[in-house]
């Protein structure tokens, strides 16, 4: 389980969260909306370790969050973070390494997760020539690549086409197993197929947490 225990986080334009309390359960996908600027972001970027909260606490497992192994997180940004002179290839694998995976399994398992996302003929090819959605899924490629205990996707159906969205729900509902996951999704309508429990952000606080 993931608990968050009054986490405040605020920038100077006084953006950020603001005494927010909520759990995710194994096994689950917890879905958080809100309005752009509402504190989804910031608090998927402390979830996953690149941000530190001015005053509250947090655990994973029991597990204060800033003790926690990042080998055991997978983070999808909403924006576009890859190495666009890249291969599809060659970036997962990078992923894959530095998240612990060793050097004889590693190839095996990228093309595992490139067959799995249907992204064969996009294998070889450099990550700037591609779609936004097909860049999109990579980006889930590199989140999921080394198994990871903690998921965190930001909009990560964000850009994608009916195809892709419809088998990558699929594939998040498939994954959640044995993790704790968090994403966020604008298209609201969605959230039943898609998440298990719902938070809702309004102004950096929780306004609603329920299943």
């Amino acid at each position: 389980m993931m608990r968050f225990m009054n986490v405040t986080k605020t920038f100077k334009d006084g953006r950020g969260i603001k005494d927010c309390s909520f759990r995710a359960e194994d096994n689950e996908v917890t879905g958080v909306i809100g309005r752009n600027g509402s504190g989804k972001t910031t608090l998927f970027r402390i979830a996953a370790r690149l941000l530190c909260p001015d005053s509250g606490e947090a655990d994973i497992d029991g597990i204060p969050l800033e003790e926690y192994p990042l080998s055991k997180i997978g983070f999808m940004p909403e924006e576009r973070s890859l190495r666009k002179t890249s291969t599809v290839y060659d970036m997962i694998l990078l992923i894959g390494r530095l998240k612990g995976i060793p050097k004889k399994e590693a190839p095996g398992r990228v093309d595992e997760i490139v067959k799995q996302l249907g992204l064969e003929n996009n294998k070889f090819r450099r990550i700037g020539e591609l779609s936004k959605g097909n860049a999109r899924l990579i980006a889930y490629a590199c989140a999921v690549i080394h198994n990871p205990r903690v998921l965190i996707l930001d909009e990560p159906l964000s850009g994608l086409d009916t195809g892709n969205r419809e088998e990558l729900i699929r594939r998040i509902r498939k994954d959640r197993e044995g993790k704790i996951t968090l994403l966020s999704v604008h298209e609201e309508e969605r959230i039943p197929e898609l998440c298990d429990r719902v938070i809702r952000l309004h102004e950096g606080r929780i306004q609603h947490d329920h299943e």
